[in-house]
């Protein structure tokens, strides 16, 4: 069964931002690297988002800031 792509809604906001506000303490206690993080991140959306240019870019940056500054 295929998931489909998370958007970015109104509605979904808030669920993203708590879920990237946990990034840095992820990273912080596993180590994680990108793949381990994005795969985390898909674990709490339920969803796949790297078809999302906004989510993917915001990721990408919450998690380089996490990883490089650990």
């Amino acid at each position: 069964m295929a998931f489909p792509y998370f958007t970015l809604t109104p509605e979904n906001q808030q669920k993203w931002d708590d879920i990237i506000s946990t990034i840095p303490s992820f990273v912080a206690d596993t180590y994680s690297d990108l793949d381990s993080t994005y795969d985390y991140v898909c674990d709490q959306l339920e969803s796949p988002f790297i078809e999302n240019k906004k989510c993917w870019d915001e990721f990408y940056d919450k998690w380089a800031d996490a990883f490089y500054t650990k």
